[in-house]
Order: structure tokens, then C-alpha cells, then sequence
């Protein structure tokens, strides 16, 4: 279960009364109208903050249906609500100080039977099924020994289902409105040969594997026989490399493996090379060397497989072997900051030096409106380093990157012959802790999993009771101190120069915002749940997204004055239908209600040549002409010229289309037709001195 909300969290005054009532039919027909109260319902209000879910309250309603909760976190909450023999259904508001009640309709339970089988009709035991329906929040169950799963308390179909097993691929099915059988195909298996130069089997070899399906890399040893067996791969592109002693093979880029396919690959060992960096602080003739860098070697300047070590007391560090080619050095210590890209020479005739700058430290104050300290707003410094390279650093992202190091530079995880590659042997990496602060840092425990280096957490970025923060370290350039606060608007300082080992500082202003509580109906009034919505500040950085509950609501909570509003479908969550800019005033909730078009009909579009004939591959672009139905797509035409994509006609439309060797063509309409057909004729090349 989610956990409660951090200890650390104020302004717990928030008051909630929810009422849960029974859905019934309408007298003139309708779906939904309120019965009578329902009893002994469970109700749960989870706080939403920070992209995390926390569990604020749970109860059980009385004989009328009712519960109430106070002393609940301020800001956007789900409600969740289920009772025997009735579906579960969520709803969304912003709860403050102020009295908040939400009514919530419980209808019918609604049951699902689902069975997963192999492509031999054999039952899945233990394969995970998870179906979402006009509640977004997904309910799921475990198949038994038949392949079976029951999921009860559903809303009303169609619903969403998606079932995955050890050792299978994934699979989901839209608008599934009945039991289902659902078919999993089995993953697929490498066969990897490892050789010497002379052809002979090279027994004892490491073979390491990364991939667009599999990360971090896993590794596993070659019998006598010179093969290993990497089973329970999904489909996809694969990286693959053998090591043995000082010898290594060339990395094997993009091996593409079919779904439940079997692949032979053969690998090559030949003498690879060792690298020594040194590590300094500065650039000087004389320079002051930098023990406990951590370093990274990679081929080719971008590999699945880093070679990874740690300075000594002098500065320096060995690495490989390494194929023959172009090759890069990387390294970062604390209190520096790190350097990447230092080019490693062909031919060595010595250590490969780094030189490191030291970090700067941005001291601030945070305050609000009326000039009082804001304490626990977090810090995040952005902007440009001196050599024109973006900046975005929290002390979440740089003990993140300490502590990643720490658990990879022992290597990658054996494999374990058991099916499914996401077992390995060997301690977790330590993962954050739920009480961490809210300035994004946090300590973990006092030593690496493995056994490694202490963790060093750096110091939160976050304001203290007198509202004033101290960053370090910084990046050295031009940066920035953006700031947030749960209880604020999000704002940025005015730009600073930092120098290394310098010291700046700024000042920020956070202002309360506003509420914003929606709900998004279809062209009937009724509720869309499960619709992605998401606010965008015109001015600022402020990006927010969240899903509409069954009832079709959704809520943000400090919200700047002038927002947009961005809509998508359920079934199709990544594309937006829906703009709608909102002027939200500070301090005040502010209510809107958006209508979602019905879906339109496609447009197809037929590329043909002047004698009619289709041309395939053509690059059709549609970009909507209509602001509040933002669309630009871009598809390329089948072997019969053609392209379809729904929920288009009708719109303000440009096409254009564009073809190797042809002018390119296209139309402009204030309503777009069903079909369109434009005729590409071939071009001409203009050469000009």
C-alpha cells in the first residue's frame, strides 16, 4: 500500500466530507441517478504530491452513507470508494482548509474472467492481469493453476486489459467487453559462441548483453564448449561483448532478435588495450591530483558497456581492455564538477589526463508575497555552464549518480538460468527512502549494498525556517535557482554568473496561486474517466499532468494565473484533441468544464503520380489549423499511396506531401473531407553559382 504522507508535511487542516450513494436508473430512462445512501463502504484518500501517492485517510461510511476526515494534507487528493457488490470508482479534488464534501455514485460491480494460455493452449500460472475501465486506477489478480483470473468490482465495459508471466511477452486488448482468453508468446534465446582469434572455443568467457528490452547489462559464462544461453529475451535490438582476461571482443551492435525467435551469434576475443586516466584538479602545470574519481571509459564514445574504476591516492586509475578504436574518458569527484568527453589518443605514451573544476555554491532566500520566509521549498539550479551546456542539478540527481556508480562498478549481474532475466544474484541497490526530505535528498544507508565506498548524500537544497538555502555544488555559469513549494507557484531567480569555486546569490518570491478543479464531459454530459489531462503555464516552466477519475474530475492545486489546458483521449492518451487556455485567480478555486468532441471520422490521403498510379513511402504531413485541436503528424504512405488517420475529418487541415524526386504537393481546407488525393509530379534540380 502507499505510504503516509511525510511527518515533515504542514498545513494539515484540510476537511473532507464524502457521501456514498447507490447509482440506479433513471425514471426517464437515464443510466445514472442517485438511490439511497450505501453503508460500510470503504473510502480512501490518497494525497498527491511530488508525482508520489500517499495514503492521507481511510474510513468506513455510516448507515447514511457518509464519512467524514480532517486533519488531512493540503492539496490534490484522489478519492477512492468500494462496497460489496458494487464497482470501485474514483474521484478527484483540491482539499484546503475550508469545509470540501464530494458525492459519489456507486454502481454495479461488474465481473471478468480472463485466461492466459501459451501458443501450445497450455495454462499460465501466476501471470499478472491488471484491467482498467472508466476507472483509471487498474484492478488486477494472479491467474491460478488453470490460467485463470476473476476480477470483480469493474465498472461497466469496455475495459482495458493487459496481462504479462515470467518468461512471456506482454500483451494488452482494447475494448474487451466479455471473458477473454488471452494468447502469451514465449521469449526468445540467444546462442552465443565465444572463439579465440585462431577459431578455437575460448571456455571461462564472460559474455555481457544489454539491449532495448534489457537493462543494466547481465553477463553469463561460456561452458567448455565456448557457448552460452541467454533465454527469455523480448524482441528487439541487443548489444553483446565477450571478455576474458586482457582479451576482449568487438561489441556486436544491434543484434536484432525476432519475437520467439532462437539466434546464433559468434564472437571474437583479440588482445585489447589498457587505459590510465589521471585525474587533477585544474589544468596547471603543477596540479593537485584527485583520489576517489570516479572514472568511466566507454568505446566509440557511447557504449552498453562502460568500463568503470575509481582513482587511487594518485590520481590515477587503469582501465580495459578495450577494443581497438575511438574511445572517451569521463570523471567526477565531489566538490568538482564532472567532465565527459576527453578523447582517448590511438596511440598512448602516457596517462590520459582530466582536469575537473571545482563547484560554485548559490546561497538564496525564498519568500512569499507579503515578505515572509517560505521554509521546505525545494531547489533546483538550471542554466548554461561555460561551455554553453545545459544545467539541471538537484542533490536527488547527484546522489543518485553516486550511488548508480557505486552499485555498477562491480559490473554487470550474472544471469540466472530460471526464465526470467530480471532475477540475478547479490544485494538490491539502495533506492531512496520514503521519508526522504522534501528537499529531494536523501542519506540511504551509510554504506553501499555491495559492500562498496560510503555513501556521501549531499546536503538538501531546501529553504529553512528563515526561507534561506544554500546550494553546492553548482556547476559553474550562467544558472538560475528554480524553486518549488507544494503550498506555491513555482518560480525562477533572476540569473547569476558563477565562477569555479565562486559564490553567488539571488532571491525568489513564491506566489499561493490558485485551484483548479475540472471535469471533462462528452458531448452528452457524461463523465470521461481515465482522460489524460495536462496544465501548462504560459509563462514559467510549470508542466502538471493527471488522469479524470470514473466521475470525469480532476484537480491541480497551486496553479499560476493563466494556464492551458490539454486534453487527450482515453485510448489514445499521447495524442492531444482538446486545448482550452483558464485564467485562475490567487487564492481562489476556480471550476471548469471541458467538452470532449466526439470522435470524427478518418481522413485517408492517396498519394498518386500524373498517371494515377500510387507512390509508396511518400512523407505526408497533417498539421491542424484550429488551436484548440492542436494536431501535426507526420506518416509515410503504403504500397498503395495511401495514409489513414482517425479522428480527423472535418478539421481545419493542412497536408503537405513529399516525395524523393517529385515537387512536392498538397492541399489546405477549412474542413477537411473523408478522402484526399494529391498528385505529386516529378521535379527538377536547379543548380546556381
Amino acid at each position: 500500500g502507499a505510504p503516509p504522507p511525510p511527518v515533515d508535511v504542514s498545513n494539515r487542516d484540510g476537511r473532507l466530507a464524502v457521501h456514498v450513494v447507490a447509482s440506479v436508473p433513471c425514471a426517464d430512462g437515464g443510466a445514472e441517478c442517485e438511490g439511497a445512501g450505501v453503508a460500510d463502504a470503504e473510502v480512501r484518500v490518497f494525497w498527491i504530491a511530488r508525482d508520489r501517492s500517499f495514503l492521507a485517510a481511510e474510513g468506513t461510511t455510516d448507515a447514511n452513507g457518509r464519512v467524514d476526515f480532517d486533519e488531512l494534507p493540503r492539496g490534490v487528493s484522489w478519492v477512492t470508494v468500494t462496497a460489496e457488490g458494487s464497482a470501485r470508482v474514483s474521484t478527484q479534488l483540491v482539499v484546503g482548509p475550508e469545509p470540501r464534501e464530494r458525492r459519489v455514485l456507486l454502481p454495479e460491480a461488474h465481473r471478468l474472467v480472463v485466461r492466459t494460455i501459451d501458443e501450445e493452449d497450455q495454462p499460465i500460472l501466476n501471470a499478472t492481469v491488471l484491467v482498467t475501465g472508466a476507472d483509471p486506477l487498474p484492478i488486477g489478480n494472479l491467474t491460478d493453476v488453470r490460467g485463470m483470473a476473476v476480477l470483480d468490482r469493474l465498472t461497466a465495459p469496455p475495459w482495458t486489459v493487459r496481462a504479462q508471466a515470467l518468461g512471456y511477452e506482454t500483451i494488452t486488448r482494447s475494448e474487451v467487453s466479455g471473458d477473454v482468453t488471452l494468447v502469451l508468446r514465449r521469449l526468445g534465446t540467444l546462442l552465443v559462441r565465444v572463439v579465440t582469434d585462431a577459431g578455437e572455443p575460448a571456455p571461462g568467457a564472460v559474455v555481457t548483453i544489454a539491449g532495448s528490452r534489457l537493462w543494466p547489462a547481465r553477463q553469463a559464462t561460456v561452458d567448455e564448449r565456448g557457448w552460452a544461453r541467454v533465454s527469455g529475451l523480448l524482441a528487439g535490438a541487443y548489444d553483446l561483448r565477450a571478455l576474458r582476461g586482457s582479451e576482449v571482443s568487438d561489441t556486436s551492435i544491434g543484434v536484432e532478435l525476432e519475437r520467439g525467435a532462437i539466434l546464433e551469434v559468434t564472437l571474437t576475443l583479440r588482445t585489447g588495450r589498457m587505459v590510465t586516466a589521471l585525474v587533477t584538479d585544474g589544468e596547471g602545470d603543477n596540479p593537485i591530483v584527485v583520489p576517489a574519481a570516479d572514472v568511466v571509459l566507454v568505446e566509440s564514445g557511447l557504449s552498453s558497456f562502460p568500463v568503470l574504476g575509481r582513482t587511487g591516492t594518485d590520481g590515477t586509475i587503469t582501465l580495459g581492455p578495450l577494443p581497438r578504436g575511438p574511445a572517451t574518458l569521463a570523471a567526477r569527484a565531489d566538490g568538482f564538477v564532472a567532465r565527459a568527453a576527453v578523447a582517448v589518443p590511438e596511440e598512448l605514451d602516457g596517462p590520459v589526463r582530466i582536469p575537473l573544476l571545482r563547484g560554485g555554491v548559490l546561497r538564496g532566500e525564498v519568500e512569499d508575497s507579503d515578505g515572509y520566509p517560505v521554509a521546505g521549498a525545494s531547489i533546483e539550479v538550471i542554466g548554461t555552464d561555460i561551455d554553453g551546456l545545459p544545467i539541471a542539478e538537484t542533490p536527488l540527481l547527484i546522489d543518485f549518480r553516486r550511488t548508480h556508480f557505486d552499485w555498477a562498478i562491480a559490473g554487470p549481474r550474472p544471469l540466472i538460468p530460471a526464465g526470467e532475466l530480471g532475477v540475478m544474484p547479490g544485494p538490491i541497490p539502495p533506492i531512496p527512502r520514503a521519508s526522504a526530505p522534501w528537499g529531494g535528498s536523501w542519506t540511504g544507508d551509510p554504506a553501499a549494498s555491495d559492500g562498496g565506498a560510503p555513501v556521501i548524500a549531499t546536503a538538501p537544497w531546501v529553504s529553512r525556517i528563515d526561507g534561506k538555502f544554500t546550494a553546492r555544488p553548482v556547476t559553474p555559469g550562467r544558472v538560475r535557482a528554480l524553486v518549488r513549494h507544494p503550498d506555491y507557484v513555482e518560480a525562477v531567480s533572476q540569473p547569476v554568473t558563477l565562477g569555479p569555486g565562486g559564490e553567488a546569490d539571488v532571491k525568489v518570491v513564491l506566489h499561493r496561486g490558485g485551484t483548479l478543479e475540472g471535469r471533462l464531459v462528452d458531448e452528452d454530459g457524461r463523465p470521461v474517466a481515465g482522460a489524460r489531462v495536462d496544465l501548462t503555464a504560459t509563462r514559467g516552466t510549470l508542466e502538471r499532468t493527471t488522469m479524470t477519475a470514473t466521475d470525469g474530475t480532476f484537480a491541480f492545486a497551486a496553479v499560476p494565473e493563466e494556464v492551458v489546458l490539454s486534453v487527450a483521449r482515453p485510448d489514445e492518451i499521447d495524442r492531444i484533441v482538446l486545448r482550452e487556455p483558464a485564467q485562475v485567480k490567487e487564492g481562489e478555486r476556480t471550476e471548469i468544464e471541458l467538452e470532449l468532441p466526439n470522435p470524427r471520422p478518418p481522413v485517408v490521403v492517396t498519394v498518386v503520380d500524373e498517371q494515377g498510379s500510387p507512390i509508396p513511402v511518400a512523407q505526408v504531413t497533417l498539421t491542424s489549423l484550429d488551436p484548440a485541436a492542436p494536431l501535426r503528424r507526420t506518416l509515410f504512405t503504403d504500397d498503395s499511396g495511401r495514409i489513414e488517420l482517425d479522428d480527423t475529418a472535418g478539421l481545419p487541415l493542412r497536408v503537405r506531401v513529399e516525395a524523393p524526386g517529385r515537387a512536392r504537393g498538397g492541399v489546405e481546407s477549412d474542413s477537411i473531407p473523408e478522402q484526399v488525393e494529391v498528385v505529386l509530379r516529378p521535379g527538377v534540380l536547379v543548380e546556381g553559382e
